[in-house]
């Protein structure tokens, strides 16, 4: 039946679903393709993750406890299907719901979508596939949709918060995802994740300097260095960041990234954090690279304006 979400904060599921199919070629981004989404069962995360053969024994194990229970998602993608696990009890089943019900990161509402696609064409021509940098991955529901809205490209997936990433890397598994468990920061180092009691969705980062130590502690890496990594392969295609006010460090110093990028997709957090300023290291960098500001939901949209003309211009 339609996965109908228990003491959940979100219960769109329970009324509507997804209709779509799979239109892709070489020379364009798939039309969005997910058809139905049903919920399977219940399960311990243990039994889910053992069933799938993931490599998830390897990682901490912050969920593995029996009151940790999982609903099973099968997601109908064209005439193939895939599994999705989501807690109970938690914020990912809105997560699913912005991502997959709402579409919240359909490029196709872009007036300049068109340009996209013309510029995934010409930039394939190089032998190099497209590069999505998915910052604030969670549970890996955005970084899904990006793997069906282009099926070419190598996704590098960002989530510092052990728990959410253990998820991240089963329910990616099997697509060009690379799930990093680090987070994002404007330069590479050591950064604490803290629950400031959001929601499994919330979960803030905080930049240590080099004197300071503690043992959990996540490594933190930058743009410019994913960028580099996968240089020989890949061309910049999106950076989607979600990163609960980590945008205000990310944006203050070593954004040359932001001209080498045609979409970026970035959700500011003043309304979360008021009087704190994150937005304006973003806004100011932004503006200052003549791009286009495009509010959907709670994401900024942003192009270059002359696309084929920027940095970023294959």
């Amino acid at each position: 039946g339609v996965f109908q979400p228990s003491a959940l904060p979100c219960c769109r599921f329970a009324c509507k679903l997804c209709h779509g199919s799979v239109t892709s070629g070489p020379d364009s981004l798939a039309t969005f393709v997910v058809s139905e989404i049903a919920c399977v069962e219940d399960c311990c995360v243990c039994a889910a993750v053992s069933d799938r053969g993931s490599d998830l024994g390897q990682l901490p194990p912050p969920c593995r406890d029996a009151s940790c229970h999982f609903d099973r998602l099968i997601l109908g993608v064209g005439d193939s299907t895939r599994d999705l696990y989501v807690r109970t009890q938690s914020t990912d089943s809105a997560v699913v719901g912005q991502v997959l019900v709402d579409l919240a990161f359909d490029l196709r509402r872009l007036r300049r979508y068109p340009e996209l696609a013309e510029y995934l064409r010409r930039a394939r021509k190089s032998g190099k596939r497209p590069l999505i940098v998915d910052a604030g991955a969670n549970i890996g529901v955005s970084s899904v949709y990006f793997a069906i809205q282009c099926p070419d490209a190598l996704i590098v997936s960002i989530e510092p918060d052990a728990a959410n990433f253990q998820l991240l890397v089963a329910n990616t598994k099997g697509l060009s995802v690379l799930p990093l468990p680090c987070a994002l920061a404007a330069e590479p180092g050591k950064c604490l994740v803290q629950d400031p009691g959001e929601g499994e969705w919330g979960y803030r980062t905080q930049v240590l300097d080099a004197r300071q130590a503690a043992p959990d502690a996540v490594t933190a890496i930058c743009i410019n260095e994913i960028f580099e990594a996968h240089q020989h392969e890949c061309f910049p295609f999106i950076v989607k960041i979600d990163i609960e006010g980590a945008e205000a460090d990310l944006f203050s110093r070593n954004t040359a990234w932001v001209d080498q990028v045609p979409l970026i997709i970035v959700e500011p957090h003043d309304w979360m954090l008021p009087r704190q300023r994150t937005a304006q290291p973003l806004l100011r960098r932004l503006s200052q690279a003549d791009r286009d500001f495009v509010v959907i939901g709670e994401n900024i949209y942003s192009m270059p304006i002359e696309l084929f003309a920027s940095g970023s211009a294959p």
